[in-house]
């Protein structure tokens, strides 16, 4: 499943006689619906695709291309629930992660002001190794315990920024919006 510009999903299936229309021959490939192979399907840097194997084999998915060179990469999501992928072959730490997307006000345990700040905020879900989602949120004052600062910045639930949290090369994770946005990752 690939993330099209209209919010949803294209589909393709894996087949081992897909058809290609261009050279009149079976092969295996990537498939619509009706088994027809589809060529030069592009996947947006940044952007996570999803995949489901064979439920009674073992598979593995393979992804071959260009290395981005950039030093940043900036990808556009819409309004509501994206997975966006690492664009880069090494881990980042989340604060490397910037966007557009309005920030919320924080709440810290000395500020009962903003109770439930986090449930309207832009949000990251990074797995974890439980096999589960560890949550993120985007705020404009997120207090940093190490320099007894506030910054924007992903935080915690407190409103605490959190630091050296990583996401794998090759991993994707949900972020969630309450506008469309832009994401930037840097390295």
């Amino acid at each position: 499943m690939i993330p099209n510009v209209k919010g949803g999903y294209d589909y393709y299936y894996y087949a081992s006689d897909g058809y290609d229309e261009d050279t009149d021959e079976t092969y295996a490939g990537w498939c619509d619906e009706y088994g027809y192979i589809k060529k030069n399907i592009p996947l947006t840097v940044g952007l996570g695709i999803w995949t489901r194997g064979n439920k009674t084999a073992a598979s593995a998915l393979t992804q071959a291309g260009e290395v981005p060179g950039d030093s940043s990469i900036t990808t556009s999501v819409g309004a509501g629930y994206t997975i966006i992928g690492n664009p880069f072959p090494m881990s980042f730490d989340i604060q490397d992660i910037s966007t557009t997307a309005a920030a919320t006000q924080s709440w810290t345990p000395d500020d009962e002001n903003v109770p439930d700040w986090e449930k309207n905020a832009t949000t990251l879900m990074v797995p974890n190794v439980k096999g589960g989602y560890d949550y993120y949120y985007y705020a404009s004052d997120g207090y940093d315990e190490d320099t007894d600062a506030t910054y924007a910045g992903w935080c915690d639930e407190y409103g605490y920024i959190k630091k050296n949290v990583t996401v794998p090369a090759g991993t994707a994770v949900w972020f969630k919006t309450g506008t469309a946005a832009t994401v930037t990752f840097t390295k």
